[in-house]
């Protein structure tokens, strides 16, 4: 099973848990994941810039455009995420 495959298996997981948790829980939860959805764009990121430093996307006006078009982010999503991953 390779890192992407488990993890949509977690995510399908966590998507089908029950919400009925205390206040409390489940704000310790909604911490928890956001740290892990800063993670996970840190490795978007890093893979971003990989991606961006390879040249190969040169042929379809950049990176930022093959983000906008693929990705499907907005243009000014799509440039500032290309920035912070060229940091």
């Amino acid at each position: 099973m390779t890192g992407l495959t488990g993890l949509r298996a977690v995510l399908a997981g966590l998507a089908g848990e029950p919400t009925g948790q205390s206040p409390v829980r489940l704000g310790e939860r909604v911490v928890e994941l956001r740290r892990l959805i800063d993670g996970l764009e840190g490795v978007w990121s890093a893979w971003v810039a990989e991606l961006d430093g390879s040249g190969e996307l040169d042929a379809h006006a950049g990176t930022g455009a093959w983000l906008r078009s693929t990705c499907r982010l907005a243009p000014g999503a799509a440039r500032s995420r290309l920035v912070l991953a060229r940091r």
